[in-house]
């Protein structure tokens, strides 16, 4: 995932918040590059529920969104059991950070 964004959609009260939401709906957009891993961790998560009960995916979302060092990236890589093309890329896209 190259970013996520996070609000509201729908509705018509003004200026919705989180504990005001009137009758909006929260709504998420996942923007991604499918050439950097997508195509590794679908293949690693056979299935949804697999993917869901991972934390890997929230932390490959974190590095990708340009939160954690290329040192903590390091200690992480081999926990992912990645390619080594997919860890080349994903160190790439850190460091560009």
């Amino acid at each position: 995932m190259v970013r996520t964004s996070v609000g509201y959609a729908g509705g018509t009260t003004p200026e919705p918040k989180y504990h005001r939401l009137g009758d909006h709906v929260e709504v998420v957009q996942i923007d991604y590059n499918p050439l950097l891993v997508f195509q590794e961790v679908e293949a690693k998560f056979k299935t949804l529920s697999q993917l869901l009960r991972s934390t890997a995916v929230a932390r490959l979302n974190g590095y990708v969104g340009g939160f954690g060092t290329p040192a903590e990236l390091e200690l992480e890589l081999p926990t992912f059991g990645f390619s080594q093309g997919a860890e080349q890329r994903l160190r790439e896209h850190v460091a560009s950070y």
